[in-house]
């Protein structure tokens, strides 16, 4: 589970760093916040003010799409091209007014305690990067303010960094300068959590370090998840291959012969929405004997 992981390498951090500001940075859309609230949010309400009832039974599971690629949610449920492009519209004059912010934000299980429990740490902070352009700070604070209340969990104006582009620019490189931006304030920046691999990315080659994403584990398909998760058939919609496969892979790195428990312990939070949770467990175990058997030779995950 990522949070578990999180709060040990914290620990860690903080064994090596007893007297320095320490500070774990989060994106907000995808990673605090699940934006399938809002996706569906937006949804509703064009129902309701055009009178129709195209989304009358859409649920939140029904949503497995970026919230700026609706139109494949769209085209998924046969709504006809025209009427599908004035919804288009729609969501895009809504989706991130204040209204819309304040009703629909929520977050992912687990994400706002784990804050609080970064917050209340000694000389320790918790840092906002984020791809929202600098227009949207005023609502942004406010609204994520009025969600962490409950949870006592408070957002400032210094620690949140925004990106100075547009929303359909490159979010690569305002991610690289958040970091900077915190460290120039006198903050360790000791973690960055952030649900987009190419921001992962720029911001481990901007700082000299190495991450393995879904596309660079090994493009032919032979590692030994890619082979296990072949041989199973565990995906099905596939909207949780990316972190189920990369979790694997780097439990596998540090516990090459785990037991059934371990494998469970290590995969919990990461949810898969068709349930083919045996079938995962199956793969990582088959993968861990394709690993032994020296079946393959490729993709480990580098944790440098």
């Amino acid at each position: 589970m990522w949070m578990k992981k999180l709060a040990q390498h914290f620990e860690k951090m903080r064994s090596i760093y007893p007297s320095d500001r320490l500070i774990v940075l989060f994106d907000i859309d995808g990673t605090i916040l699940d934006m399938r609230h809002m996706v569906l949010s937006v949804l509703h309400s064009y129902d309701q003010t055009h009178s129709s009832s195209h989304f009358n039974d859409l649920k939140i599971s029904d949503i497995d799409v970026h919230e700026n690629h609706v139109e494949s949610l769209l085209s998924r449920m046969k709504i006809p091209a025209g009427k599908a492009k004035s919804i288009l519209e729609w969501v895009t004059a809504n989706l991130w007014t204040p209204e819309n912010l304040l009703e629909a934000h929520l977050p992912f299980s687990g994400v706002m305690e784990v804050m609080r429990w970064l917050q209340i740490q000694a000389d320790t902070y918790v840092g906002l990067n984020t791809g929202r352009p600098e227009y949207m700070r005023a609502e942004t604070l406010n609204s994520l303010n009025h969600l962490g209340k409950e949870y006592k969990v408070r957002f400032t104006d210094e620690l949140l960094h925004m990106s100075s582009n547009e929303w359909e620019a490159s979010m690569e490189q305002p991610k690289v300068e958040g970091v900077r931006y915190y460290r120039d304030l006198g903050y360790r920046v000791v973690a960055f959590i952030d649900n987009e691999p190419d921001n992962l990315l720029a911001v481990s080659e901007a700082e000299g370090t190495n991450i393995t994403t879904i596309e660079g584990l090994d493009p032919a398909g032979k590692h030994p998840v890619q082979q296990a998760w072949i041989e199973h058939q565990v995906p099905q919609c596939g909207y949780c291959q990316s972190g189920m496969i990369m979790q694997a892979a780097a439990f596998l790195a540090e516990n090459p012969d785990p037991t059934d428990d371990e494998i469970v312990d290590n995969m919990t939070g990461n949810i898969c929405r068709c349930a083919t949770y045996f079938r995962i467990v199956d793969a990582v175990r088959r993968a861990a004997e394709i690993k032994a058997a020296g079946k393959t030779g490729v993709g480990e995950v580098s944790h440098g």
